[in-house]
């Protein structure tokens, strides 16, 4: 219901940016993805708000809240997210690869291919030309980006790297090794 990119699409996408040199490799990520999901037409949906927290002007404790769009914990929150940015991206001119549903593509108006996206919930993986670059950026000026990166970056655990000067895009996970801990169960 809410795809993410899988490993194949992400090393297609590595692929592509090794082999051009000039295209851009970034990361991108949607500040707070849920509650910008399509709001929900199909159901009402009211919620107690938490004991602790911010409160807003006229808020008591007899309060209750009408949800209007996915929030965490709800199962069906992914899957409004993912159609909203599966939206976007269209909209903004890239197609949803066969391959995988959350692996997109972007094309020059010749059928040259200019960019590729993968995406996993809120973060996204782009190599791309300036036009794509520019696609992408407009993409977060809707969405929301919250940080942006640029050839060195950590996304979903792996830290990719662009080296200067080479085709190479480098890809480790020794900082996502060693931060593991060990799980004791009795």
């Amino acid at each position: 219901d809410a795809p993410t990119g899988s490993r194949l699409a992400q090393h297609v996408l590595f692929s592509w940016a090794a082999s051009n040199p000039d295209w851009h490799l970034i990361s991108a990520d949607v500040r707070a993805a849920f509650l910008k999901g399509d709001p929900y037409m199909n159901r009402e949906l009211y919620v107690v708000p938490p004991a602790a927290g911010p409160r807003v002007k006229g808020w008591r404790d007899t309060s209750i809240f009408k949800v209007l769009k996915g929030v965490f914990g709800l199962a069906d929150a992914p899957r409004m997210w993912y159609l909203r940015l599966k939206k976007e991206m269209e909209a903004n001119g890239w197609h949803t690869s066969f391959l995988d549903g959350a692996f997109w593509l972007k094309f020059s108006d010749d059928g040259e291919l200019i960019g590729l996206c993968v995406g996993h919930v809120d973060d996204l993986l782009m190599a791309g030309n300036d036009e794509a670059r520019r696609s992408l950026e407009q993409i977060g000026e809707t969405l929301g980006f919250g940080k942006v990166s640029h050839n060195d970056f950590v996304w979903c655990g792996k830290r990719i790297q662009r080296c200067p000067k080479t085709r190479f895009v480098k890809i480790s996970m020794k900082e996502y090794h060693e931060n593991l801990s060990t799980v004791y169960v009795s």
